[in-house]
């Protein structure tokens, strides 16, 4: 048999945290998935306003219990949580957007279109890198700090590079899961698959 748990609270303003508390993380998980149904190219346009209000009811919810106003509080956190329960019927009903045909490109022209990419990639990365070098060669303590903040830059990039691709492998995982599960059609999934597979090409050369 299955045991609740009760939570007794010292005050009502004690207790309007607690539920402000749970809505923010609600939200946040609602934002995640939003972003996420996004990306792999659904249609979410109706779900991004009703979440930019429950964000907006939660501040103002913050601010009633910061003046005392605890009716008004209760109010905003009531209208938050319809605001929620509404975003997850949307998100849950949200359908992919039609995808336009595109004319298919002659093989020949694809093979120049990367190794021009690929030559014009090398070029920039050899003259980045020359620039670089000759800069920390000639170093004074302001060029030490420019060197430093590249340094913190190319970190925050290469973070930036692995949560995209762990994106792009989750996306991945959820089309196959709903291919599986019959939400989507096979030739959908199959562009929205090619589509997934090549970003993650492109990314994984840069």
């Amino acid at each position: 048999e299955k045991l609740s748990q009760l939570t007794i609270f010292q005050s009502v303003e004690e207790m309007l945290l607690a539920e402000i508390r749970a809505l923010k993380v609600r939200l946040q998980a609602l934002q995640e998935e939003m972003d996420f149904a996004g990306t792999a190219g659904k249609n979410i346009s109706q779900v991004i306003p009703v979440l930019e209000r429950a964000e907006n009811e939660i501040s103002l919810a913050e601010a009633k219990v910061a003046n005392a106003s605890y009716e008004e509080a209760h109010n905003h956190i009531l209208l938050t949580k319809n605001l929620l329960d509404r975003a997850e019927v949307l998100l849950k009903a949200a359908r992919y957007i039609d995808i336009v045909p595109t004319k298919i490109i002659p093989p020949w022209l694809i093979v120049i279109i990367i190794l021009l990419a690929v030559l014009a990639a090398f070029a920039f990365i050899w003259t980045f890198r020359l620039k670089r070098r000759m800069k920390l060669f000639f170093r004074t303590p302001a060029a030490m700090m420019r060197a430093v903040h590249l340094f913190k830059k190319e970190k925050e990039a290469r973070q930036e590079f692995l949560a995209e691709r762990e994106k792009l492998v989750r996306m991945q995982n959820l089309l196959e899961r709903e291919v599986k599960d019959g939400t989507i059609t096979e030739s959908a999934y199959k562009e929205l698959s090619k589509r997934t597979a090549d970003k993650l090409k492109d990314l994984d050369k840069k």
